[in-house]
């Protein structure tokens, strides 16, 4: 609404100004010309532009000119504005005709005289046409990138505020607790093991205090950081916990965003270890497919629930985070789903672009 009063404003501003620029040129060069038929000439000349520059405007979005680019839209400015005049020529001839009907008529000119004042009239309004079109595409593309650069802080906004909501939600709070707990038990039977939990979970720590200055990690970083928690897991689940991995070389370079996959495997072990009385295997396979990476976690369990979908949906804010993180980062282009595999298994896939 605001771009449309913006646009008439300016259209009525613009002729209006034209107006007034003809006739004081015309008026010092030529004073003894006749004021009302110049005036009534170049009102009408005015009143045409602006309805055929209207309809130009029009068929610029019909189409699709805004989205061409520099060099492709120099040769149909330029020829839209050659059209135009000499549209306007015809118009400004035949309404001359008419309001110059009972004046006395001018001396007759010379077809080489003809033709230069046709010819020039024709550059002179082109020239104004051409400025026009300038004008009109500088200003959208100016209003086009601001709103370019607002959408881009918006989503970098959305952003950080899901990766705070990750840092306050990402690990079960639960497993720094047990993990103090199994380090204390640790410091007396295995000091070097402790030692090597402390390390384990001070990695993980680091990695979710460091989550803001990173969009994208490789996954093989990701996975550093979840073999340190699965580690750390292992000593609290022991038998319980039988850890399967199956990465293919080809995925540990591409990027993704950091503690996504990890989310997927503290839900698998909230969801399917911790509940089952005598766990089960977790396991995490990587391979690439029609170009696009693809992560499955298989755990025991049944899976009943769909996938959050806003935050207004009840579920884990894990996968509310992880499946608005992947709309914004990938829209439309990345997947994540969580259905039965079989009977007792729970597969979680994720897919996403490899580029």
């Amino acid at each position: 609404m605001i771009q449309q009063k913006f646009y008439w404003l300016s259209q009525g501003v613009g002729w209006f100004l034209y107006i007034l620029a003809n006739l004081s040129i015309v008026l010092i060069f030529n004073p003894n010309s006749n004021f009302l038929s110049l005036f009534l000439n170049i009102c009408f000349l005015s009143f045409c532009g602006l309805l055929l520059s209207h309809q130009y405007r029009n068929y610029i979005h019909k189409n699709n000119w805004l989205n061409l680019s520099p060099i492709q839209l120099i040769p149909r400015t330029l020829i839209a504005s050659l059209f135009l005049s000499i549209v306007i020529l015809i118009l400004s001839i035949v309404f001359g005709k008419l309001i110059s009907a009972n004046e006395k008529p001018l001396p007759t000119a010379s077809t080489s005289e003809v033709w230069a004042t046709l010819l020039q009239f024709i550059f002179n309004i082109g020239a104004v046409f051409f400025l026009w079109s300038v004008l009109y595409f500088a200003i959208h593309f100016f209003i086009n990138y601001k709103q370019k650069e607002i959408e881009a802080l918006k989503k970098e906004t959305i952003l950080k505020d899901l990766e705070i909501n990750i840092l306050k939600s990402q690990i079960n709070p639960h497993f720094i607790f047990n993990a103090l707990n199994s380090i204390r038990a640790l410091i007396s039977e295995n000091p070097s093991q402790a030692q090597s939990t402390i390390n384990q979970l001070s990695n993980i720590l680091r990695t979710l205090f460091q989550l803001n200055s990173k969009t994208f990690i490789s996954l093989e970083q990701e996975l550093k950081t979840i073999n340190d928690y699965l580690a750390i897991e292992e000593i609290r689940y022991e038998e319980r916990l039988d850890i399967e991995l199956d990465i293919h070389p080809e995925t540990l370079s591409i990027q993704i965003p950091p503690m996504l996959i990890l989310t997927l495997v503290e839900n698998a072990i909230k969801h399917g270890i911790a509940k089952n009385i005598n766990g089960g295997r977790l396991k995490i396979k990587t391979f690439v497919q029609n170009n696009n990476l693809c992560i499955q976690i298989y755990n025991p369990g049944n899976y009943s629930l769909q996938l959050p979908q806003n935050q207004n949906t009840k579920g884990g804010y894990g996968l509310i985070n992880t499946h608005q993180r992947l709309k914004l980062l990938y829209p439309q282009s990345a997947s994540l789903t969580i259905e039965n595999e079989d009977d007792n298994t729970v597969l979680t896939q994720l897919i996403i672009p490899k580029n």
